[in-house]
């Protein structure tokens, strides 16, 4: 850039200082660039940074015509295509104040940003944590049990009495629960201590420990995922329609 040339704009061969049109590479003075005046576009001191560091200003003169003649490109309008230090800023303005303006993009942002808070969560306190660590309670391959099983025993204290039950009647029931323990502790060393199903409960375990055992020589991960959630899927529309039923009975009675 350092020789005299003759701008395609003016035919002036007197400032050296000029950038080339993508199109007919022809130069172009920097005063010469419409919207140019007074360095707004590209500036004298950003003009001789760029040249130092070997970055590029492309520019569209207005004499060049357009890829589609009927479409007035933003290019030749401003006639700049990029600029490394002046151009990239002025449309990263654009996209920020997009954004703020628009409804449906804010909501979307606000949407990011609340599954990016969550997914942090989660790996925080269930992936990474030592507390909890996937091992203590991933449920792969294990018995299923619900809060019935936690609650079967306060369940059955509370047939005893359905009002509200005082202090000198449930020490009673407490004493002869007590006796019980050894009896609770023999089955359960001989594995004969049971619990009875519902029918619906006991179709669910048989599927889901035929899916495990069918992990991971036969079906992936993904495929696991996906069959146990048809499982529990058919298994939630059986269960709606069964309370169905009996509500129809309750009414019917």
């Amino acid at each position: 850039m350092g020789d005299d040339k003759i701008c395609v704009i003016c035919n002036d061969g007197r400032i050296i200082q000029y950038v080339s049109c993508v199109e007919c590479k022809g130069p172009v003075h920097l005063s010469c660039i419409p919207g140019n005046k007074r360095g707004k576009v590209l500036s004298k001191a950003t003009y001789v940074l760029m040249n130092k560091n070997n970055e590029t200003f492309d520019f569209q003169c207005a004499k060049c015509p357009t890829v589609v003649p009927e479409v007035e490109l933003m290019a030749q309008a401003a006639q700049v295509v990029k600029n490394a230090r002046t151009f990239k800023h002025k449309q990263q303005k654009k996209i920020i104040s997009l954004w703020e303006t628009d409804e449906e993009l804010k909501k979307k942002k606000t949407q990011l940003a609340l599954v990016k808070k969550f997914v942090s969560y989660m790996r925080a306190n269930w992936i990474v944590s030592k507390v909890w660590p996937p091992a203590k309670w991933c449920v792969f391959n294990q018995p299923i049990r619900t809060n019935n099983d936690a609650e079967g025993w306060q369940n059955r204290i509370n047939c005893h009495n359905k009002d509200k039950m005082n202090f000198y009647s449930l020490v009673p029931i407490l004493y002869q629960e007590s006796k019980l323990i050894p009896l609770y502790k023999k089955l359960l060393c001989g594995n004969k201590l049971i619990k009875r199903t519902l029918k619906l409960t006991d179709s669910v375990n048989k599927k889901l420990v035929e899916l495990w055992n069918s992990y991971p020589e036969q079906i992936n991960g993904k495929q696991l995922l996906k069959a146990v959630s048809e499982v529990y899927a058919e298994s939630n529309v059986l269960n709606e329609a069964m309370c169905l039923d009996d509500e129809k009975d309750d009414v019917s009675e």
